[in-house]
């Protein structure tokens, strides 16, 4: 590997660690979820299966995940983004709602409450 990178020019080894940054980021987090998934990871850059990943399977997995990462999120990406930022935010919506009422009902029903907001 050392070879490899000192025969590449200054710009190339500049732009190495940004280049190796998306895949490395989705490598750490598979991993960290769980070993499976690592190995269907391992099994989608290892092209040919032979339990080895080679500097060309790499390259290609990495230029695959560049391209993945500039293309435009398509109709249904879209509503599926929207459609888990509307869930979170309805479902605090309603557990707000609820908490504001209960408590309001509480300090209605509570006569030590009660008389403080008359005085």
């Amino acid at each position: 590997m050392a070879a490899f990178v000192s025969s590449l020019s200054l710009e190339a080894r500049i732009a190495l660690p940004d280049a190796l940054e998306p895949a490395l980021t989705h490598i750490h987090s598979a991993v960290n979820r769980r070993p499976d998934q690592a190995h269907r990871l391992f099994d989608q850059i290892d092209h040919d299966l032979d339990g080895r990943i080679t500097r060309q399977e790499f390259t290609q997995y990495l230029a695959k995940q560049e391209e993945l990462a500039k293309a435009d999120l398509t109709a249904s990406q879209h509503l599926l983004v929207f459609v888990r930022g509307a869930i979170e935010m309805v479902g605090l919506g309603f557990s707000d709602n609820f908490i504001m009422l209960c408590a309001g009902a509480v300090c209605l029903l509570c006569p030590c409450i009660a008389t403080i907001h008359l005085h």
